[in-house]
């Protein structure tokens, strides 16, 4: 009877010990599976700061070309209404 006593509760703890292992890997598995999705999250975060940063680049060079191209029609039509208030003075003159 104590024999059989002995090997029932040893029996019982490799249980209890199997049970405890099998909840701390699941434990384990959980927590790297949270960790994985965080790391993902965060790459996910910064493409989309980067793709915002690059868009925001592009609309810069956008808006200095047409400050640029805006400047120089303005200087094209100054030299121009010049030239032309010189040749009707010219053309008075003669």
């Amino acid at each position: 009877k104590k024999k059989k006593k002995k090997k029932k509760k040893k029996e019982e703890e490799e249980e209890k010990k199997k049970k405890k292992k099998k909840e701390e890997e699941e434990e384990e598995k959980k927590e790297k599976k949270k960790e994985e999705e965080e790391e993902e999250e965060k790459e996910k975060e910064k493409k989309k700061k980067k793709k915002k940063k690059k868009k925001k680049k592009k609309k810069k060079l956008v808006t200095m070309m047409m400050i640029t191209t805006t400047a120089m029609m303005t200087t094209m039509t100054k030299k121009k209404k010049k030239e032309l208030n010189e040749e009707i003075h010219k053309r008075k003159a003669n």
